[in-house]
């Protein structure tokens, strides 16, 4: 894959996963697409726990972390 390609690529995920929050996390409010960053990015808080994110899917660590966070969503439901 060419490096633009892969740019567009993570836009368009990270646009899902924008969306996945917005709809099937209520307690993530403030979730703003910032797509055309040097290093593309969704930023959300969570209300439960106060805590604000920034995701991104520049390197496979924070997409490993993504993973981790994805089970203990689906282990501990007051998270979600």
């Amino acid at each position: 894959m060419r490096l633009g390609s892969d740019r567009r690529f993570i836009q368009r995920t990270l646009e899902v996963v924008a969306g996945l929050l917005q709809y099937f996390l209520p307690q993530s409010v403030n979730v703003q697409r910032i797509l055309h960053a040097r290093v593309p990015i969704v930023k959300f808080s969570h209300v439960a726990t106060g805590i604000e994110c920034d995701i991104t899917l520049e390197n496979e660590l924070v997409q490993q972390l993504l993973v981790l966070i994805g089970i203990l969503l689906a282990f501990d439901r007051h998270l979600a």
